[in-house]
């Protein structure tokens, strides 16, 4: 669970980073051509993938807390 936990927030983090680094380089992150458009597509596509979903957050919880998970994918 501690790995699960661990992505989500590493996932999470990168999120926020791409995407104030692409708003500091202006337009010019939005075309195809930018490196960092790429990334922050990358980085968005990771935060969606269901291994590092912000639900791990309530089941780490729910795991902390002694409570049943709830969850069929754990």
């Amino acid at each position: 669970m501690a790995f699960r936990l661990a992505g989500t927030f590493a996932a999470e983090t990168a999120t926020r980073i791409v995407e104030m680094l692409a708003a500091g380089a202006g337009s010019a992150s939005i075309f195809e051509t930018c490196r960092l458009e790429r990334a922050v597509r990358d980085a968005h596509a990771a935060a969606r993938h269901v291994a590092i979903s912000p639900n791990n957050y309530i089941a780490g919880g729910r795991l902390a807390l002694g409570l049943d998970i709830d969850n069929a994918r754990f």
